[in-house]
């Protein structure tokens, strides 16, 4: 996966739906090459794909900077809004 420079952002791990619409609405990612890092949700909106390689509209470091997701953490809507703030979305 990669920011919206092209840049290395981390590893796509799986794609998450908004349980009312069944939309696309997060893409779950690990950052890090080798898998050491954490998991990021980054929002669906506004992703697409270049040569067989998922890109965001966003830059690493403000993934980097997302709020990190712990394994089997469920998405809330108070963690939901918190990442939609940090990205900019509301």
């Amino acid at each position: 996966m990669a920011d919206a420079f092209g840049v290395h952002a981390g590893r796509l791990e799986d794609g998450w739906i908004d349980a009312a619409s069944g939309a696309p609405a997060w893409l779950l990612i690990r950052e890090g090459r080798f898998g050491g890092g954490r998991d990021k949700l980054i929002p669906f909106d506004g992703a697409g794909a270049i040569d067989g390689q998922v890109v965001v509209p966003f830059d690493r470091e403000l993934i980097r900077a997302a709020p990190g997701l712990e394994s089997e953490e469920i998405l809330t809507p108070e963690f939901g809004e918190l990442l939609r703030r940090h990205y900019g979305l509301d």
